[in-house]
């Protein structure tokens, strides 16, 4: 997951209603299936049950945010398209280059869990699909 924050031309932030410090408007780049983490000293290790193969999970996401800091990415708004969705509490990302981004992104950690195997790796939001940011607005949490 990668964390997102929504501004309008103002720069003012979207409402949101978190209740913990780990809840945040986040993107899924992929999911892991058919396997098991395994914590080995301080990093995390994902074994696929297809193949047998393992991959460092630490190593690549401490990769990715490198990558992503060099780039000056968390440092710039980033224009992007979205049409929100207010039944999914969510913004879905049409275009702009937050698209370009997330699939950017999404690619780098698909080709490393590449050789985990067919069915271990979920690639979220497929072409054509849309990538999406997730909230949770105030007034929604009330509703329920």
């Amino acid at each position: 997951m990668m964390q997102v924050h929504v501004v309008n031309r103002a720069f003012q932030r979207a409402p949101l209603a978190m209740e913990s410090e780990f809840d945040f408007p986040h993107m899924t780049l992929a999911k892991l299936e058919s396997g098991e983490s395994e914590h080995v000293n301080d990093e995390t290790i994902w074994k696929s049950a297809v193949t047998s193969e393992e991959i460092n999970i630490t190593r690549i996401l401490t990769q990715l945010n490198h990558d992503v800091k060099c780039s000056g990415l968390p440092f710039r708004l980033t224009p992007v398209h979205v049409q929100q969705c207010w039944y999914g509490e969510r913004y879905n990302i049409t275009g702009g280059e937050g698209l370009q981004v997330f699939r950017r992104l999404q690619a780098f950690v698909l080709s490393a869990c590449v050789k985990l195997g067919p069915g271990s790796v979920q690639e979220w939001s497929k072409e054509p699909g849309h990538p999406h940011i997730t909230y949770e607005y105030p007034n929604m949490r009330e509703a329920r």
